[in-house]
């Protein structure tokens, strides 16, 4: 018995920092992959008066493509989509865009500790500004 509660508290404790909107509850089902420690990362990378902005990002963006199950956690879809836009990779960004769309849809949301503006909305409009040919603002998180 005491093995199960062991267990069933690892599994709760390993799930995701993500909450569903207006709660303070984790949304089950999701493992962290891109932690605190990530989104702080990126939050220095994406600092407007970080002069090394590119190299944060791209070294940032590398490092989140090899952990495993990336593609499971929307803070981590939302690293890369910021790193593909600044680089403009459409068809990318777009993957990225499209699965953060996916997560929300199913009631998953990124992290509230990135800072900026990280909103679906903000998301598809700099997609759509880069896929006509406009520029965005990926220092200001998407």
């Amino acid at each position: 018995m005491l093995l199960v509660l062991v267990g069933a508290w690892f599994f709760v404790s390993t799930k995701f920092e993500i909450v569903d909107k207006g709660s303070t509850q984790p949304a089950l089902g999701y493992q962290i992959v891109c932690d605190s420690k990530i989104i702080n990362r990126f939050n220095a990378a994406s600092d407007t008066s970080n002069s090394d902005y590119s190299v944060s990002l791209k070294n940032l963006g590398e490092s989140v493509l090899v952990l495993p199950n990336h593609d499971e956690d929307p803070n981590c879809s939302f690293i890369l989509y910021n790193f593909y836009l600044y680089n403009k990779n459409i068809g990318e960004a777009k993957k990225y865009a499209d699965q953060l769309m996916s997560f929300d849809n199913k009631g998953v949301y990124i992290s509230g500790k990135f800072s900026g503006s990280n909103s679906i909305q903000n998301v598809q409009d700099n997609l759509n500004s880069l896929e006509n040919g406009g520029s965005t603002n990926t220092g200001d998180s998407g």
